[in-house]
């Protein structure tokens, strides 16, 4: 069950490290997002951390708007990131709801064997 969760949680900051990437290796130039000025992007590392803010707001669909695709190349990573995103966070909330429903089972199950238990013992005196 905790397997299952961190692995969920690794795949989604895998992810997350991967669009940032792909922000940095496609889309390094400032001129490709509204809201993003040449000074605040001109070191690697403010471009990081620009990049980095865009994918958290979109990724959690927060969406504050301050920072928005706003070439062509950027839109249509931003879509194809959107679209794979929606793919990751309904297997992640699948995998969520079948660990909550196979600890619940069992749960379950233990309860009714402790009932049978019981009423056996007290059928039996």
């Amino acid at each position: 069950m905790i397997f299952s969760v961190l692995i969920n949680i690794l795949i989604v900051f895998f992810m997350l490290s991967l669009f940032v990437g792909l922000y940095m290796f496609f889309c390094r130039d400032y001129r490709h997002f509204k809201g993003i000025g040449r000074l605040e992007d001109l070191y690697w590392g403010d471009a990081f951390l620009n990049r980095f803010y865009f994918v958290l707001t979109t990724f959690t669909t927060i969406g504050y708007g301050d920072i928005t695709p706003k070439s062509k190349r950027a839109r249509i990573l931003t879509i194809s990131i959107l679209l794979f995103i929606m793919v990751i966070i309904l297997k992640a909330f699948d995998g969520f709801i079948k660990t909550y429903y196979g600890v619940y089972d069992t749960v379950k199950d233990d309860i009714k064997s402790e009932t049978k238990k019981l009423e056996h013992r007290n059928g039996g005196d």
